[in-house]
This record gives C-alpha cells, structure tokens and sequence, in this order.
C-alpha cells in the first residue's frame, strides 16, 4: 500500500526530502510553508498549499497522511514538531533506498535518512534527525532526537550525540566521543575528546570556539515547553 505524505517547509532541504519520497514511491499530497511568499507557488512540481494556520480545517483528512518536517535547522524542525503538529498528526520516515541500512537499528518517526548515507547495526537515530547525503554513523551509536548528521560526516562507533546538536558538513568523531546537548560541530572538525552541552567547536583537532549564551539556551527550552 502506498503511504500518503505531507511534508512541512518549502525550502532547499525540502528539495531533497520531496525527491527522497518519489524514490520510495510515497503518494506527496502537498507542501506546507509558513512563508507567505511561497503559497500557491510550486516545488519540484508540487503545490505549497498555504501555511500551518489554512490547514487546520483540514486537519481530519491531513491526519491521514504521514508528515515529513523538511526544515534543516533544528530548533525550527523541534518547534514545528513538537508545537506546531504536536500529537495532531502521525510523523512518516524518509529512509532512501540508496541508503544502507541495517535492520538491527532503532529508527523513531520523523527521521530522514538520505542518500548514501550508511547506518550500520545497533544504532538508534532519535525523532526528527537528520542523516544526510554520504553521512556515515557506525555500531552502537545513538542519536537523541531534532540532530542534523550533515553531508559527508563520518562517526566511528560508540557514539553519543545529544538533542539538537549539528555535526557539520564533512567533520569526523573518533570512536566512543559523547557530544553534548545542542551544540555545534564544524565542518571539517575532528572531534577527538568529549564535548560539552551548548558549545561550538571547530578545527582538527576540535577546539572550543565559543560557549552558548544563556539567553540562546534558555531559547531552546523556551520554544519546546
């Protein structure tokens, strides 16, 4: 049976997910957007049909279909989940058939696996992450939930990556490293010791850039309560 997906977002990353739900064969029913700019306009050939608001009337056919929040920033992608859809709606995955995968993972909903991208066994990816294009995450690793693996990422096994945290494009992390809460890694880092919750760290190997604030953390828990 073919499953029936809406996706939410209207930008770049949505390009990928729409085109990830052609290849698995997924019916796309439409494209929500919260951009003004963007309602009635068209992606990949599918109609954004206006914005969270327009769409509550609709709600009990949309409940239907299974949503795929296609935003890559993941505090926006946590916000919309948790209060935007909320318990309205059921999440769909996005696992891409030029995904390897193995079959002794957890996969919770919401996630996205993208194109080349290798999830190897005893794995557990949290809500709403991100594994994207060429990302590779080895054994016994776990991922907390609303965590963007961006493009070319390689994670050696025994890994912790804490909620909300984005491993940059093309960074590497050394076998059995714990990454903290919401933090930063960027592209092309090395990560070779612990990192903390709320910090950005760069170069190889990774060094600490900067502590978040107080007020961009509290940020987080504001808009997720």
């Amino acid at each position: 049976m073919t499953s029936r997906f809406m996706v939410y977002g209207a930008g770049g990353h949505a390009k990928v997910v729409l085109d990830g739900l052609e290849q698995i064969k997924g019916e796309i029913i439409g494209v929500v957007d919260d951009d003004p700019n963007k309602h009635n306009t068209t992606i990949l050939g599918y109609k954004v049909i206006g914005d969270s608001k327009k769409i509550k009337d609709k709600m009990s056919v949309l409940r239907q279909c299974q949503w795929i929040i296609a935003i890559g920033d993941n505090l926006q992608r946590a916000y919309v989940a948790t209060q935007v859809l909320g318990s309205n709606v059921s999440f769909g995955k996005l696992l891409h058939p030029a995904a390897t995968i193995s079959p002794h993972t957890e996969i919770e909903p919401g996630v996205q696996i993208m194109a080349g991208a290798v999830v190897n066994c005893a794995t557990h990816v949290g809500l709403h992450t991100i594994i994207n294009t060429g990302a590779t995450v080895d054994h016994d690793s776990y991922i907390e939930a609303y965590c963007h693996i961006a493009p070319g990422v390689h994670m050696g096994g025994g890994i912790f990556v804490g909620q909300g945290t984005l491993v940059g494009i093309g960074a590497s992390i050394l076998p059995n490293i714990r990454i903290g809460r919401w933090s930063i890694i960027g592209a092309g880092s090395v990560v070779t010791k612990d990192v903390p919750d709320g910090v950005v760290v760069a170069g190889v190997p990774a060094r600490l850039i900067r502590r978040l604030s107080s007020v961009e953390l509290s940020s987080f828990n504001r808009k997720l309560r």
